[in-house]
């Protein structure tokens, strides 16, 4: 039995493999969450809000980032294959262009990550944990300054 030998870049690919699919499954959580949140404290406020609430704009505050926290996430995932379409398609032109060999020397140095990731899809990832942040934190704060009314 002959063993294949690992190199560094097999292991490094590895670790990128692993981070990509945790970050994924990251992504879908948090949006999960949110549309699940938002859902819950819609459709219960009259058992959380009381008659007459100190700091409306808190819970407001809340419900809108919750919200955009749900757009940012389906942009993220949008985003994952919308990029690899960019990617597939810049390759293409590139083999098309400049040749196979370019090809295969830019992908060898890129480490297979040769293209660039739309803006919004950029926004979209920082904005989603940073908007589920701010809703947690709203609704947390709206709790602790209407407890017991």
């Amino acid at each position: 039995m002959e063993r294949t030998p690992v190199t560094v870049e097999d292991i490094e690919r590895r670790h990128f493999i692993a981070y990509t699919e945790g970050l994924s499954a990251w992504h879908k959580h948090v949006t999960t969450l949110a549309s699940g949140g938002l859902t819950l404290l819609i459709s219960l406020q009259s058992n959380y809000i009381p008659k007459t609430p100190d700091s409306v704009l808190l819970i407001k505050i809340c419900w809108v980032s919750l919200a955009l926290c749900i757009c940012a996430g389906l942009l993220v995932y949008f985003g994952q294959a919308q990029s690899r379409l960019d990617a597939a398609n810049s390759l293409r032109e590139i083999r098309g262009t400049q040749g196979e060999d370019v090809a295969v020397k830019l992908l060898k140095e890129t480490n297979g990550v040769h293209f660039i990731e739309r803006y919004i899809f950029r926004v979209a990832r920082n904005m989603l944990p940073l908007s589920f942040l701010v809703s947690l934190v709203s609704l947390v704060w709206f709790a602790v300054i209407n407890v017991g009314q």
